[in-house]
């Protein structure tokens, strides 16, 4: 259930319609949320429509808008296991028991800071519907994410006796 959750929220992001695979996926979604099944579904996620102000990169108010609340945790799931599987298929190995997994969407803040890395572009899935970059050191990763060019996500590797170094 988190996996078709985090499809249906990826493509219901503000971007997301510019994508030429949007309508394809739109139809999949809505095909999928009209299932008897998914009764409890559509009624989490009307209960959970709020009016949420909205405001430009420059902080200019731009007026309400209704938008789904966020379950972060489902989504953290599965953005974890998307940067593991992204780890094995780099190093042939799991992630080391020593080390955590942080995964987080970035902010403006955290966006100015990730400039500063060198990320090597690894690869372009499906049109563009999934991106990602990656910045190694010695024992630390950053896994930039991108889908369908509207969702960002970084996906943080360290060893946990560093936990003191920050992505904030």
């Amino acid at each position: 259930m988190d996996d078709e959750e985090f499809r249906r929220f990826i493509w219901s992001v503000a971007g997301a319609e510019e994508h030429p695979s949007f309508e394809k996926a739109a139809e999949k979604i809505i095909s999928s949320v009209n299932r008897a099944e998914a009764q409890d579904y559509r009624n989490r996620v009307l209960s959970s429509i709020e009016n949420i102000e909205m405001y430009s990169e420059d902080g200019g108010f731009m007026g309400k808008e209704p938008m789904m609340k966020l379950e972060w945790d489902r989504f953290e799931r599965v953005l974890a296991r998307i940067v593991r599987g992204l780890f094995f298929l780099r190093n042939k190995k799991l992630i080391p028991v020593d080390h955590e997994l942080i995964v987080k969407a970035p902010d403006v803040k955290l966006f100015m800071e990730l400039e500063k890395y060198p990320f090597e572009h690894i690869a372009n899935v499906c049109d563009g519907i999934f991106r990602y970059w990656l910045y190694e050191e010695k024992t630390s990763s950053l896994w930039l994410m991108s889908f369908c060019d509207s969702t960002w996500i970084v996906g943080y590797i360290c060893p946990t006796k560093n936990t003191t170094k920050s992505l904030n």
